[in-house]
């Protein structure tokens, strides 16, 4: 009951259950270890989408009477009395399951899957022969204007050190149809979406083997004058991922508390990607031109793993 009621609350499986285990351990936990059993197969940031119909029907009334059947006694003590009735019962409830997990398996659309899921399942294993682990090749090329009004460049890799009002792109390239996610973590914490641009209406996908520059070839991104540390993470996925373009739509209606909240909870949800994937390897150098034309040489860093994968490239802001 407390795994399906926070579950109508609009919280994540991973979280419902948790609390559930945590509350039956604290109240339970001399007599019985029963709250041990229960465990989660999937993602564990899944969420119900119909949060609020499902709270509105799990009233005060219906739990009053699970309750009622729950208890010792009345009909449970009936099937105690009958085994049989029991086991058609779970044999009932089998074939049923067998029926409706075809179903759904031949039905559903594809679940967009976290690296939350991929660490539980073991996706860092070799992926099945024949099939191409999703790769993200990427470049972050950051140029500062001159006096004179020439530009140099400005080298953007982890750790580096940047000034406010420097310049910056990011370059972006998978190996298969993707979507992609570019966000920058301020130095107030707060996340705002680069791509997609969230003004206008673009599925985000990129075809394998295409490049794209974020903002634009032609455009760039430049810092404020809010110094701090600021990361700029780059998400690929073969599916989309509902769970946290969920809450960027949100955030960008949101009062700005609520945006400092939803930045958090984005910022955890991108660390379940982050643990499905390995390290960072070197791929071929490429040109970028500059604002002025200038040619500037990079060699190109790939990540890759299973279904998602993020690379994240924090700086510090001056």
């Amino acid at each position: 009951m407390r795994f399906y009621a926070a579950l109508a609350e609009g919280k994540t499986v991973g979280t419902s259950l948790r609390d559930a285990r945590q509350a039956s351990s604290r109240a339970d936990a001399k007599e019985n270890f029963v709250w041990a059993n229960y465990m989660l197969y999937g993602d564990p940031s899944r969420e119900y989408r119909g949060a609020e119909s499902l709270t509105q029907s799990f009233s005060d009334q219906t739990v009053a009477k699970w309750k009622r059947i729950l208890r010792a006694g009345g009909r449970s003590a009936n099937l105690r009395r009958h085994p049989l009735i029991s086991l058609v019962g779970v044999l009932v409830l089998a074939v049923v399951y067998g029926v409706y997990s075809r179903y759904y398996a031949a039905t559903s659309a594809p679940i967009a899957i976290s690296a939350g899921h991929s660490a539980m399942t073991l996706a860092n294993d070799a992926s099945p022969p024949g099939i191409a682990p999703l790769s993200l090749s990427m470049n972050i090329i950051g140029q500062r204007k001159e006096p004179d009004g020439s530009y140099t460049e400005v080298v953007v890799r982890e750790g580096s050190v940047l000034q406010s009002r420097d310049h910056f792109q990011v370059h972006v390239e998978t190996n298969k149809r993707s979507y992609i996610y570019v966000l920058l973590f301020d130095s107030q914490g707060d996340a705002t979406q680069l791509f997609p641009d969230p003004k206008i209406e673009h599925p985000g996908f990129l075809d394998g083997g295409r490049k794209i520059a974020v903002p634009d070839k032609d455009l760039w991104f430049w810092l404020d004058e809010n110094p701090g540390t600021e990361t700029v993470y780059v998400l690929a996925s073969e599916e989309p991922l509902h769970n946290i373009r969920g809450l960027l739509s949100k955030m960008n209606k949101a009062s700005e508390g609520e945006r400092k909240r939803l930045s958090g909870e984005i910022k955890q949800r991108i660390k379940i990607v982050e643990r499905g994937v390995g390290g960072v390897a070197k791929g071929k150098t490429v040109s970028y031109p500059l604002s002025d034309g200038r040619l500037v040489q990079k060699v190109t860093e790939i990540v890759a793993g299973t279904v998602a994968v993020v690379r994240a490239i924090s700086f510090e802001h001056r």
